[in-house]
């Protein structure tokens, strides 16, 4: 592949089509030199050297600022059509000179080596913006960059404020940090950059624009560079496939079906390595940078989530506001303002970027706690009947006694005794051995009044609640 940007299609139409005989073979007939057939590798290595050009299970050709998945070929064979003389246009000799490409080694990159640049970049369609310093550098196709944003960001920059995205904003957003935690989230979907280790979910009956606002964000990302696949099927084999090289990827109408399996979910966060499969061809492992996002009018129960790992990693953005009638000609008035939404993502994230980490607005804390507890009928036990903290502990039986009695209260199915006991190994509540007894460690059955020293919190107990606390 070459290394300098001017060696591309473009500049290779601009110097006009080379002389096609060196890529033929010639015998004399009546001492006139005649074409006989096509010279394979002549082919093969005029479009190595002068077109920008790797293969990542298919070829990628640079147009522009990004190399582009070529899949099924076209555009490669295109170029050898291009080539080759008229009378030698057949798709066996077309084959033979695209299988030299894409076998050859010197052209070969694994998946991890792509985008490679600074997390903090976006590519636009004049320029590559980095987000962290606002400043612009040139397309290089030494970054390996597969995204782009299709937009110029000189359109960003001058973008006059948006009369259509503002009244949309003001009537959705009640509370100001849902509006910074949806626009942060917005700029990272524009980039490679898994840092945050977040997906969203927009949360509230139909009517009030979760629809309208996922097409916004997937008009920004760019249609090459989304995916759409539930979250239920991210589990399913060939799914997660769907997300290798993309930048976002959304699911309107969420199902309401419990999610059985939130391992998934959390390793294509958590930026682990995730095996991935093409139908016909064989799996192989990848680092996702897709952004997940969701929509849904009632949020899914999670049945075998135990711990902190999923609810951590999960904002909820609450969209309660239905407008008195529906307006069908919303979205594509807002879509016209892309420039507008654009620079405020780009601002958002440059100020995330400044801070070191996502807004989480006060009612998405809420609202996962509460799917929380919706989900996790131990956790809701614990919020609500118990205290947290060192030096507390509480008696097996005990415990399980007080969890049976809230479930009957609530009418909620109680675990089995081995099953809540090790929900609560898995809460990383420490067993240990008293005398005769066997006793959880950093748990109390009771309420006990927590205050706060502007540091963090503490237990405010007296010597007669010590006493009763059950320590051997």
């Amino acid at each position: 592949m070459s290394g300098n940007e001017n060696m591309t299609q473009h500049t290779e139409d601009a110097r006009g089509t080379p002389n096609l005989s060196r890529f033929h073979h010639y015998k004399l007939v009546n001492g006139k030199e005649v074409p006989t057939s096509v010279f394979d590798y002549e082919v093969f290595s005029y479009i190595k050297e002068n077109y920008s050009i790797f293969i990542c299970g298919f070829p990628y050709l640079y147009i522009g600022g990004v190399y582009v998945a070529d899949r099924n070929g076209t555009k490669v064979k295109q170029i050898i059509r291009g080539l080759i003389f008229k009378q030698f246009i057949k798709s066996r000799t077309i084959n033979q000179i695209y299988n030299l490409i894409v076998d050859a080694e010197e052209l070969q990159k694994e998946f991890s080596s792509l985008n490679n640049y600074p997390k903090s970049y976006i590519n636009f369609r004049d320029c590559m913006l980095d987000v962290q310093t606002m400043k612009k550098l040139p397309h290089n196709p030494a970054y390996l960059s597969i995204n782009q944003v299709p937009f110029n960001y000189a359109d960003v920059e001058k973008a006059a404020e948006g009369q259509e995205i503002k009244k949309f904003f003001d009537f959705i957003f009640s509370r100001a940090d849902d509006r910074k935690m949806l626009l942060e989230y917005a700029g990272l979907c524009l980039t490679t950059d898994t840092r945050q280790q977040r997906f969203l979910t927009l949360c509230g009956l139909g009517g009030t624009g979760k629809s309208v606002l996922i097409r916004l964000l997937e008009s920004a990302a760019g249609v090459e560079n989304v995916s759409n696949v539930s979250m239920q099927e991210l589990s399913k084999r060939f799914s997660t496939s769907l997300l290798v090289g993309k930048t976002l990827n959304s699911c309107a109408d969420l199902s309401m079906e419990a999610l059985e399996d939130s391992s998934t979910v959390k390793k294509l966060l958590g930026e682990d390595s995730v095996m991935a499969e093409f139908k016909g061809q064989n799996g192989f492992m990848f680092k996702n940078y897709s952004k997940l996002l969701f929509s849904t009018n009632m949020l899914p129960v999670i049945t075998t989530e135990r711990t902190n790992g999923f609810y951590r990693r999960l904002l909820i953005l609450k969209m309660d506001r239905q407008p008195d009638k529906p307006d069908v000609g919303l979205a594509d008035r807002l879509l016209l303002e892309m420039p507008y939404f654009l620079k405020l993502a780009v601002q958002a994230l440059n100020e995330m970027y400044q801070r070191g980490i996502i807004t989480i607005s006060e009612s998405s804390k809420q609202a996962v706690a509460q799917m929380r507890k919706d989900s996790d009928v131990v956790q809701a036990w614990i919020d609500d009947c118990c205290t947290v903290g060192d030096y507390l502990k509480v008696e097996r039986g005990e415990a399980y006694k007080g969890f049976e009695e809230y479930c009957k209260t609530e009418e909620r199915q109680a675990l089995t005794k081995n099953g809540f006991f090790k929900a609560l190994r898995t809460k990383n509540f420490a067993e240990v051995r008293g005398k005769s007894e066997r006793y959880f460690t950093g748990l109390s059955c009771e309420k006990v009044t927590v205050k706060s020293d502007g540091e963090g919190e503490f237990l405010a107990v007296t010597d007669e609640q010590l006493a009763e606390l059950p320590f051997t």
